[in-house]
């Protein structure tokens, strides 16, 4: 009986050693802002040596205008843009 219950601990032991020991995968989603005047949609997903970005939506929006005194013109701009994006995250420790 003892040898069945020592058999039992140490099978079940070892069970949880290597489950504790799996790696494990990070997975965010995030709203990400730049300058305020862009702003998209972020994934990512890995493990802590390497990270995956997909940004699913990068939006972003701007005007100028400049005005120029004895002078007809009135120079000045809009600007839109949008994209997508693929990045990749490689975390440099710089600690012991």
């Amino acid at each position: 009986m003892k040898r069945i219950l020592i058999l039992m601990s140490l099978v079940l032991s070892i069970a949880f050693s290597a489950q504790s020991q799996e790696k494990t995968q990070s997975r965010e989603v995030g709203l990400f802002f730049h300058n305020l005047d862009a702003f998209g949609f972020r994934y990512k997903t890995g493990g802590e040596n390497c990270k995956i970005r997909f940004t699913a939506l990068f939006l972003s929006a701007g005007k100028q205008e400049i005005t120029v005194k004895d002078s007809d013109l009135e120079p000045g701009g809009k600007k839109t843009g949008f994209g997508l994006g693929v990045g990749l995250e490689l975390p440099v420790r710089y600690y012991d």
